[in-house]
């Protein structure tokens, strides 16, 4: 049995032995109300607007910056925008997960009860703590959001600044 098969198999006895809710979908979490999965919809949508909107400007920048540092190489500063891709990429990939997970919640009252454990199997979260508010959930979709967003925010105005330099260097 591999490291990780080893692992996936512990959080699986330990989601189904004695954790709140457990992988098959028993928990101690009531369904959404309306309000609730409207608050779900509206999280997923503005995450997906988040992620549409900052995920190909980060990309573009990356890549242009990359260009950049092809054409003249001195240009340090460019080096440190092709250097955020990879945490601008994986924050971009995780809000466009959160999304998806909302959009699901939103579409079946039951969902959240069975998140958990299911992440926690996926090692995607520490544990099984099926009682996570849903306020928290969403509080934390939004940082990470504006975490994705403040990345993007950077690498524009590094991308700028070697621009500058780029553009004063050749003059």
């Amino acid at each position: 049995m591999s490291d990780i098969d080893a692992r996936a198999q512990t959080r699986m006895t330990s989601c189904s032995a004695g954790s709140p809710a457990t992988v098959s979908g028993i928990g101690t979490r009531p369904p959404l109300d309306d309000d609730a999965r409207a608050l779900c919809a509206t999280t997923a949508k503005g995450l997906a607007a988040a992620a549409a909107t900052g995920s190909p400007l980060g990309l573009g920048l990356g890549a242009l910056a990359l260009l950049a540092c092809a054409w003249q190489p001195s240009n340090g500063v460019a080096w440190w925008v092709v250097a955020a891709v990879p945490l601008e990429r994986y924050l971009a990939f995780r809000v466009r997960f959160d999304a998806g997970l909302f959009e699901q919640a939103a579409a079946d009252a039951g969902y959240l009860a069975r998140l958990d454990p299911s992440l926690a199997v996926l090692g995607l979260l520490r544990t099984a703590a099926g009682d996570r508010p849903l306020a928290d959930r969403v509080h934390g979709a939004r940082r990470l959001a504006l975490r994705h967003g403040t990345v993007v925010v950077l690498q524009t105005l590094v991308a700028a600044v070697a621009a500058w330099q780029g553009l004063a260097g050749a003059a």
